[in-house]
Parts: structure tokens; C-alpha cells; sequence
């Protein structure tokens, strides 16, 4: 199934620097209640939008630094075979066959945070069990509030979106398991 089209000119290093192969959910949302299923696909994060567009992100390593690209699906391959085929073919050496996904999604977390969010204590905040989305942040320019992660014993500070609030820690547990979402806790730190 193709998305857009991948012509012979393109300039072979630009093709090694904007395509790679990633597992992805499909149909690509970031609305917590929407079942989604990981399919291998082909993705162009070399996106000249203009104007540019609300689109879903994917973290690439160059020049030994990590970056989040927006990205359009140019093609879903059948299974990994056909991927890794695909690859070997067009010299795309960017692929993560979906071994690391498919046991752990990195960029949401849940928590236990004071809710609402203010930045003025305003209102009368709550303890509640959230889950957090780190990475696919829009483009807009706006102050957000940050939490602490340790990941790999090393902590950092990153912003993030609250996706959703969860009733009980029950509902948030099984979320987690269903979704492949290992970093969860349950106390507010």
C-alpha cells in the first residue's frame, strides 16, 4: 500500500538521512482511547510543508544527536521480511524493526500528578493518575510543565502533555498492558 511515491531522481544521500523504517500504529492518532495496530512502514522525515501541518513525530539519531521529525507514511510493508528486503534494496541503513516497541513505548508514561496544571495555584489541585505524552508534542511555541524521569540511571527533565486521567489505578494498569507502557508509577514523587 503506497502513500506517496518514491521516485528514482531523489539524491541517494538525502533518501539515507530522510527515510527510515519504523513500526507504527495504525491509523495514526494521538487520542488515548483509539486501538491502534503496529504495522512495519516506510517514513519520509524530510517533511517541506507549507504551511506546515499537525503531524505525528518519530525520533531519529544524527550527528549524534537525538531529534523528533514529523513524518508521512510513503509505504506499509506486509511483515519484516519485506522491510528488511526494502531496505537492503534502497540503502536505507535507519531501521528499527519494532524489537524495541514491541516491549516498551518510550514516549508515554503514566504518573501521579497534581491536577489540574496551573501555573498560578489558582485551583484546587488534585492527586490524580495521568498518563503523559513526552515526546509527540506539537510545533507550538508555549511554556509547559516538565517531570523528572530516570531512564538508564540517568535523570532529565522533560515537558510533557497529559493524554489522559485515569479513575483508578485498576484502569491505568490495564491501559499500560495493553499499550506496552512499562514506565508507570503510582506514587507522587
Amino acid at each position: 500500500m503506497f502513500y506517496g511515491g518514491v521516485t528514482a531522481q531523489e539524491n541517494k544521500a538525502e533518501i539515507a538521512d530522510c527515510r527510515i523504517i519504523r513500526e507504527v500504529g495504525f491509523p495514526l492518532t494521538k487520542k488515548p482511547d483509539i486501538k491502534t495496530t503496529r504495522k512495519l512502514a516506510l517514513l519520509d522525515t524530510c517533511l517541506r510543508d507549507d504551511p506546515p501541518q499537525q503531524r505525528p513525530t518519530e525520533e531519529v539519531i544524527r550527528n549524534g544527536k537525538k531529534e523528533f521529525r514529523a513524518f508521512e507514511v510513503l509505504m506499509v510493508f506486509a511483515d519484516r521480511t519485506e522491510a528488511e528486503k526494502y531496505a537492503r534494496a534502497n540503502g536505507i541503513t535507519d531501521t528499527n524493526f519494532g524489537d524495541q516497541a514491541a516491549t516498551e513505548n518510550q514516549c508515554r508514561i503514566i504518573r501521579v500528578i497534581d491536577y489540574p496544571i496551573a501555573k498560578k495555584q489558582i485551583f484546587q489541585t488534585r492527586k490524580k493518575i495521568a498518563l503523559l505524552e513526552l515526546c509527540d508534542l506539537d510545533g507550538r511555541k508555549m511554556a509547559r510543565t516538565t517531570i523528572k524521569i530516570t531512564r538508564n540511571g540517568k535523570a532529565e527533565y522533560k515537558m510533557f502533555d497529559v493524554v489522559k486521567i485515569f479513575e483508578s489505578r485498576a484502569e491505568a494498569e490495564k491501559y499500560a498492558k495493553e499499550n506496552r507502557i512499562t514506565d508507570a508509577r503510582f506514587k507522587h514523587e
